[in-house]
């Protein structure tokens, strides 16, 4: 019988690959892939809120599922996260930042201050006007592109997983096959999965998701995980179809366009984040029949693109 693996997106099942002292070359691996582009750099990572079995938490009670301190200094802040949230880009950085200027609080100067590296892997879109999986911020001048002076400031670093195309990837990168095991590792047939543990350190990786390796304590605390994320993502859906229905109520029983504009640019940025200027314009230019056909057909969009074709269908029908 072929063994039965986790769900490494489950933030505990993440948190007990990556963020175990005993799996120190499993977390170098999996950087060096996403922040590096496989190429070796990391030679130590000190895991600074080691995975502790038994720490049951009924929600996500800290926003970082494992914070690192490299061998240069830098710190790295890694964040699995399942389900999109309002702000969810704002937090981000305010957490890095954080970190960043806290560090002044131990009586250092600024000439000590440490890089800190924001590391997200986010289970939905979040830049649907990029087509890239991989994501990496830095501060950079406006016009000239000049990087800011010094290596040891404030980057962010995201990875979005439904961008990753699974089916066309180069699985000779070391990234590639670290973004195949987040995005699909546990839903892979035998075969592919025999593939990406010729590499002896994903191996590792699917040892500690291996559903017959889990002690009582753990397996009690993953399965809890995963019903409480499963439920998470249901209210969101829940929410999005709830309120095209309440908004659509409202904007007939009360007449009022600007009603049904508001809720149909809420529902849009609940599900492509924030619109660009000139679509925000199109859609308020929009009658109330037009805006009801936005909103029934709005659910099955996934990026902007979906909307600017919308569009397109509007003008071509008319």
């Amino acid at each position: 019988m072929s063994p039965v693996y986790f769900n490494p997106r489950v933030d505990f099942a993440f948190k007990r690959v990556f963020g175990s002292p005993k799996n120190e070359d499993v977390l170098i691996s999996f950087l060096d892939a996403v922040l590096y582009g496989g190429v070796e750099r990391i030679q130590t990572a000190q895991i600074l809120n080691p995975y502790v079995p038994g720490e049951t938490q009924t929600q996500k009670e800290t926003h970082v599922d494992v914070r690192v301190k490299l061998d240069n200094g830098h710190e790295v802040l890694i964040e699995m996260q399942m389900v999109n949230v309002l702000s969810f880009t704002q937090r981000v950085l305010y957490n890095v930042a954080k970190v960043y200027g806290n560090q002044l609080n131990r009586g250092n100067h600024y000439e000590d201050l440490h890089g800190v590296i924001g590391l997200t892997i986010a289970n939905f879109t979040l830049f649907p006007q990029q087509a890239s999986w991989r994501s990496h911020f830095i501060l950079r001048e406006a016009s000239t592109g000049m990087r800011y002076p010094g290596a040891d400031n404030i980057e962010l670093v995201f990875v979005e997983l439904p961008k990753f195309d699974s089916k066309h990837a180069d699985l000779s990168r070391k990234e590639n096959r670290w973004a195949l095991f987040l995005k699909e590792g546990e839903m892979l047939d035998q075969k592919l999965q025999e593939y990406l543990m010729t590499d002896p350190v994903i191996q590792r990786a699917y040892e500690n998701l291996e559903l017959a390796r889990m002690q009582g304590v753990e397996l009690r605390e993953l399965e809890s995980r995963e019903t409480w994320l499963r439920d998470r993502v249901g209210e969101v859906q829940y929410a999005l179809t709830t309120g095209r229905a309440e908004g659509r109520a409202e904007g007939r029983a009360e007449g009022i366009e600007f009603g049904m504009e508001q809720t149909v640019l809420r529902l849009l940025k609940r599900k492509l984040g924030l619109l660009p200027p000139h679509l925000h314009t199109q859609i308020v230019a929009l009658a109330v029949p037009q805006l009801e056909q936005l909103a029934d057909e709005l659910l099955d969009f996934t990026t902007l693109t979906d909307l600017q074709n919308w569009f397109e269908r509007m003008k071509s029908a008319a």
